[in-house]
């Protein structure tokens, strides 16, 4: 609840409270000309926005009579090094906007072990975040809880030894056979490396080119540089002429 202060003493008798019941929600405001309150916010930083904001969120909670989570977690329950190895959860407040300033808590047990971890949430952006790159095979349970809140979710999720990807070792050489056949190439094996050396050499195909361009382009396309040539030697012929040199 806002109290109310007189003069600078904060009374014991509430202003505006809340009422959160399984039936309904409902405000209370204990005082009238409320818009004396929003003139006061102008007055101190010349708008609204602060008054607005909070008027806005106040409604916004007691029109919000669904029963979402406010805590939202996503993660995938097989992790076999194809998808990303992290859990993301989202913390909403009471008016179900996102409450970046939540201090969430992830604690992790392997189970038929005695691995045990506790760790904070890290914030990106707008929702957090928890690697789990670190973490061996297992079956492992988890519990998210939001810090002086009494709000948790938990899961388990597993995470397999090795990549499918990765189990298959031996490659189809007669797929790749007839794939070089088909454009022209040839298959070659590991043990013939000095063949593939001497191949690539002899290559006309990977022969290095030289290449030049030469760009020629007739004086007479130049005409302003052109006159200028012709009235210098139209003036040098002049000059000789008139100290008797021709």
């Amino acid at each position: 609840p806002l109290f109310s202060e007189i003069k600078g003493v904060t009374l014991d008798k509430p202003l505006l409270s809340l009422l959160n019941t399984e039936e309904r929600k409902e405000a209370i405001l204990f005082g009238e000309g409320i818009w004396r309150w929003r003139a006061m916010e102008y007055r101190l930083n010349r708008n609204f926005q602060a008054f607005d904001d909070f008027v806005g969120k106040l409604i916004l909670y007691l029109n919000t009579n669904d029963r979402k989570d406010r805590l939202e977690v996503n993660y995938n329950r097989i992790l076999d090094g194809t998808t990303p190895l992290k859990i993301t959860a989202s913390y909403f407040d009471e008016s179900f906007v996102f409450d970046g300033n939540a201090q969430l808590q992830i604690s992790l047990k392997r189970r038929n072990s005695n691995f045990e971890r506790q760790a904070p949430m890290l914030l990106k952006g707008n929702y957090f975040e928890t690697d789990l790159s670190d973490l061996e095979e297992g079956v492992y349970d988890f519990t998210i809880a939001v810090n002086d809140e009494n709000t948790k979710r938990s899961g388990s999720f597993k995470i397999l030894k090795n990549n499918p990807e990765l189990l298959v070792q031996a490659t189809d050489y007669k797929k790749l056979t007839r794939l070089s056949n088909k454009t022209g190439g040839e298959a070659f094996y590991p043990n013939a490396l000095d063949q593939i050396i001497e191949r690539l050499s002899e290559d006309d195909s990977f022969t290095p080119i030289q290449k030049s361009r030469q760009n020629i382009v007739s004086l007479i396309d130049f005409e302003i540089l052109l006159a200028l040539m012709v009235l210098c030697l139209a003036l040098e012929w002049f000059i000789r002429k008139y100290n008797g040199l021709i």
